[in-house]
Order: C-alpha cells, then structure tokens, then sequence
C-alpha cells in the first residue's frame, strides 16, 4: 500500500506510506507522511501497523487495538485492499545497542566495563519505571515472553539516558486492579527484561 485513506470521527484521513521502522510475530510497522493533510497532522506523530502471518486475523488485531485504545495510544484503524491496519502513537528513541554513548563506549569494551555498567542500568530503571506507570496507570503488563531489547526505545542527552519506552502491546494482558497495586513495584516488573539482561551482559 503507497498511500492510505482512513475514515475516523474527524474525518478521512489520507497519507503516503514510508519506510519500514520494525517488525515482530505480529506485524510490520511502517512511517508514514500525512502530506499536509489536516486531519492526519491533527492525530500527531503515528506509524502505521499492518497485521500478517499467523497473527493476521480480527481476533488477534482486535485484541491488540483494545490495549492500544486503553493506554490512549490507538489513533485509526482502517482497511486498503483487503488488508487491516492500525495508526498508532508513534515514539522517538532507538534500542539500546544504538545509543550513541553506547556504541561509542563499546568500541572498547574492557576499558569502558563500569561506564558501560552505569549505561544499562540506567536503560533498566527507566524500563521498569515505564512499565510501572502502565500498571498504576492502566492495569497492563507487558508480558515476559513478548519483551525484549526489539520492544524498548531509548533516548540519551549528553550521555544518560533521559526516557524509555516499552512499544509492541500485542501480548499485553489486563490485570485486575488489586493485582496491580500489590505487583506495582520494579522487582516484579523485571522478569520481564532478563532479556535484555542476558543480551547486553557485561
């Protein structure tokens, strides 16, 4: 699909399809550019979502549009040719292993070991931080089996890590309330990032 066209409450939408940002199980993410098209820019920064393989049926998209639309990131869902699709929030940052301090410090590795210590451990705090808000906010975990250095984007200011964000919801799971609230602590959400742990093991 080059280019889009959405019905949503403020109108039709229409925008041209750009570059592919990722992909999972679940489906592929693309960019898109809303060509001054007023009601596109009005939804904000989005990137589109297009289902596939096993995943490709209402029942699976459904399900991750439902935790989109509870955490306030689900913007459009449309159909082009057939074919389902999702607008969502679209987040700035790159993976761990991206980061500028990163890369840099990983040029040498053994000399490097305790500032490239003080880098992870930061990107976990901030991981577990965001996780947390979703629970306090929203009674959502991100569950273990879907979560990994591919579902956090990460940004850096002068060299620390400023914020985090846990992307890809497809796997989420609703949690009741009060579950929430004895679960709402990082010790409980880092199972979820050994991962991540085990990945970038210094």
């Amino acid at each position: 699909m080059d280019v889009g066209t959405f019905n949503t409450n403020g109108g039709d939408i229409t925008f041209t399809v750009g570059e592919v940002l990722g992909q999972g199980a679940v489906g592929r993410v693309y960019s898109i550019d809303c060509n001054g098209d007023i009601p596109c820019e009005d939804l904000g920064p989005v990137v589109l979502k297009h289902y596939y393989g096993p995943y490709s049926v209402p029942e699976a998209e459904l399900f991750e549009q439902k935790h989109l639309a509870k955490i306030g990131e689900l913007k459009a869902v449309g159909s082009v040719d057939g074919y389902r699709y999702t607008l969502m929030t679209k987040w700035d940052g790159v993976h761990f292993d991206k980061l500028p301090t990163y890369e840099r410090l990983s040029l040498n590795r053994e000399e490097n070991k305790d500032a490239l210590k003080e880098l992870f451990n930061s990107a976990i705090s901030m991981i577990a931080n965001d996780v947390n808000t979703y629970i306090r906010n929203n009674q959502i975990i991100h569950m273990s089996r879907d979560t990994g250095p591919r579902n956090v984007l990460l940004q850096e200011d002068n060299g620390s890590i400023t914020s985090a964000k846990v992307i890809d919801w497809g796997w989420a799971e609703i949690i009741p309330a009060h579950l929430g609230r004895v679960r709402n602590n990082p010790v409980y959400c880092f199972p979820a990032l050994w991962e991540i742990c085990l990945l970038y093991m210094l």
